[in-house]
């Protein structure tokens, strides 16, 4: 199923002409947000070396990922380098 927006609509693919290696990393930052659903979603990353394809779904241990609106609610982060959820201020 390709991916959409909650209208439907087809959101297409950023193309990446990124080379990466176990030396060389790509490190991605997602952002998401909203401001009034209960969102579950996944990342599914297509991949290519030499010559194979695959792709990689990135998501919380075998679950969606989920993000709220948090209207009137306290907001937190998680901090990349403390490895823990903190106070978004």
């Amino acid at each position: 199923m390709p991916a959409a927006n909650d209208a439907g609509t087809p959101i297409p693919a950023v193309g990446m002409p990124y080379r990466v290696s176990a030396k060389d990393p790509e490190v991605l930052q997602v952002t998401a947000d909203t401001s009034s659903c209960d969102c579950r979603w996944y990342l599914e990353l297509d991949w290519s070396c030499q010559g194979r394809t695959d792709t990689a779904r990135i998501d919380d241990n075998g679950r969606p990922f989920r993000t709220n609106a948090i209207t009137d609610l306290p907001r937190y982060m998680y901090g990349t380098q403390e490895h823990r959820w903190e106070p978004y201020l």
